[in-house]
């Protein structure tokens, strides 16, 4: 019996991420998919490497990860917060370099990128940025009473913020024409208007579905994304508007 083609799901990492943080998503993905988080330098097995605090920068750094091992293969591209904004800049790099596209995007907790970041943090004091951080929720209580373990992470925090605060929207005269699903928290600072911005990127019409929970939602609905992920690789109202490379 010949086997299924594998279907790769290039993931994104959110501020502070790095390649085991969607170890949950990763674990329960079928066999004929391959899920693939990109590391980003100064954390994880590019610990070494220098941060990266341009996000223009970010995204070559990432374009130059998955360039080559999306040539003969479908893929989807998937981020949350940080990796939605990083996701959309790949995919408009890939369409401006003509290689081949996603089946869609797939981005949770993070709103048009249009809409600017509302509140500076990564130069804020120590207590006030951590402050912050613990605000949005998703960090453990094992990091917020650790002072060791603060000091190691908030260096890679600050970097991503910095990034996500140097971003600077460009608007496109031709929209793309992929399909872009988008989930947020229920408890989430994301307002509706900011999030049906995303219509203003893409010629085809959004899908948006509101789960429950706070920003970091996708830990308590992974298998329920991943399901999804996974669900509209095969609905043929979706594969329909894929783009071949020209």
């Amino acid at each position: 019996m010949m086997k299924s083609p594998i279907i790769k799901i290039i993931a994104l990492p959110f501020a502070g991420g790095n390649v085991y943080s969607y170890r949950s998503f990763e674990l329960k993905t079928p066999l004929n998919y391959e899920w693939i988080t990109i590391e980003l330098p100064g954390r994880g097995k590019r610990l070494n490497q220098d941060f990266i605090n341009e996000f223009s920068q970010q995204v070559l750094d990432v374009y130059n990860q998955v360039v080559n091992s999306i040539e003969n293969t479908d893929y989807i591209i998937y981020g949350h917060s940080m990796g939605g904004l990083l996701g959309y800049e790949l995919a408009k790099m890939l369409i401006k370099n003509k290689k081949r596209l996603p089946l869609f995007l797939y981005f949770t907790g993070r709103n048009s990128p249009s809409v600017e970041f509302e509140k500076k943090i990564s130069n804020l004091p120590m207590d006030e940025f951590w402050n912050e951080i613990f605000l949005m929720g998703g960090i453990s209580d094992e990091i917020m009473k650790n002072e060791d373990l603060k000091l190691f992470f908030e260096p890679i925090l600050r970097s991503d913020f910095r990034s996500i605060e140097n971003y600077k929207y460009l608007e496109d005269v031709d929209k793309m024409s992929l399909p872009i699903f988008l989930r947020i928290g229920d408890q989430e600072k994301i307002k509706m208007i900011q999030l049906k911005d995303w219509q203003n990127e893409t010629t085809i019409p959004i899908n948006i579905r509101v789960l429950n929970g706070n920003h970091f939602f996708i830990f308590n609905n992974y298998q329920l994304i991943l399901d999804e992920m996974v669900s509209l690789t095969t609905d043929k109202t979706v594969l329909k508007h894929v783009l071949s490379p020209k």
